[in-house]
């Protein structure tokens, strides 16, 4: 709705493709801004800035990373970390011992 309103539909869809990329890679970072406002309510806004500053950026065709360290240095999303492969690793493992666990239960 946001995109519409603001006339950047087009502009969406150009990098359409590299912006689900975006989702599926950073889905943690969601999470990250669920966790600070407690509420898919209240945190409604800031994931809406997060998708508006994804789509905005994607369209300079610059690295995915460099992108993601811009938002993150910004003063709006300071609170956002960008997980490392060991941390990835750390919590795939940790999902799948839940798992694990819960079949037995």
């Amino acid at each position: 709705m946001e995109l519409d309103k603001r006339q950047k539909i087009n502009d969406f869809i150009k990098v359409r493709e590299q912006f689900e990329e975006c989702l599926i890679k950073y889905d943690y970072l969601i999470q990250q801004i669920y966790l600070k406002y407690r509420s898919v309510q209240k945190s409604y806004k800031d994931v809406s800035k997060l998708f508006q500053k994804f789509v905005t950026n994607l369209q300079t065709e610059e690295a995915i990373h460099n992108i993601l360290n811009e938002i993150i240095s910004s003063n709006h999303f300071q609170y956002l970390t960008i997980r490392t492969v060991n941390q990835e690793i750390h919590s795939s493992h940790k999902t799948l011992i839940q798992i694990k666990k819960a079949r037995f239960i």
